[in-house]
C-alpha cells in the first residue's frame, strides 16, 4: 500500500503536521486552552486585588488620571491622589493607566476589576499572536506547544490575575 504525503502549498517539500491534517482538532485544541487560560484569569474577578506592587501602583496612577477629570472629588483627594502618582514614578508609559482611567469615567466609578479584565484581555491578545507568528514561522504543532506554555507559565499567570 503506498503512503500518500500531505504537502504544505507553501513549501512542496515540507509534510503538513498533524494538526494541520486535522484542523477541527487545532481549533478544539485552542480553544480550549484560551478558554481555560481566560478561566484561570477571571477566577476570583473582584476578590484578592494588588497581587503585586506594580498592580498597586497601577492603580494608584489611574486613580490620580480619574481625579483629575472628576469635579465632584474633592480637592484635598486629587493632590493625595497626585502626590501618589508623583511618588510612584514613570518605570513606563502610563498607556494601561489612562486607558483604565477613561473606562472609569465611561462607567462613573472606580472598580478596580477594570483593570484586571484589561490586562486579560491584553493577555490573551498576546496568546492570539504568538500563535499566529509561531505557527506562520514553525509549526502548528510548535505554535499550540508555544501558546499553552505562554498562556499557563505560573510567573505569567500571577501577574495578570
Amino acid at each position: 500500500m503506498e503512503h500518500k504525503s500531505h504537502s504544505n502549498p507553501d513549501n512542496p517539500t515540507q509534510e503538513l503536521g498533524f494538526f494541520d491534517q486535522k484542523p477541527v482538532l487545532l481549533w478544539g485544541a485552542l480553544i480550549f486552552l484560551f478558554l481555560a487560560a481566560i478561566a484561570i484569569r477571571v477566577n476570583n474577578l473582584e476578590g484578592s486585588y494588588m497581587i503585586a506592587e506594580r498592580q498597586f501602583r497601577s492603580a494608584l496612577i489611574a486613580r490620580a488620571y480619574y481625579f483629575e477629570t472628576i469635579d465632584a472629588v474633592p480637592e484635598w483627594r486629587k493632590q493625595i491622589a497626585d502626590i501618589s502618582k508623583q511618588r510612584a514614578g514613570v518605570l513606563e508609559p502610563p498607556v494601561m493607566e489612562l486607558v483604565v482611567s477613561s473606562i472609569y469615567r465611561m462607567v462613573r466609578g472606580e472598580h478596580l476589576w477594570i483593570a484586571r479584565l484589561l490586562s486579560i484581555t491584553f493577555w490573551t491578545i498576546g496568546g492570539v499572536c504568538l500563535f499566529a507568528i509561531t505557527k506562520r514561522v514553525v509549526s502548528s504543532e510548535a505554535a499550540v506547544v508555544s501558546t499553552a506554555y505562554y498562556l499557563f507559565f505560573p510567573l505569567g499567570v500571577q501577574t495578570s490575575i
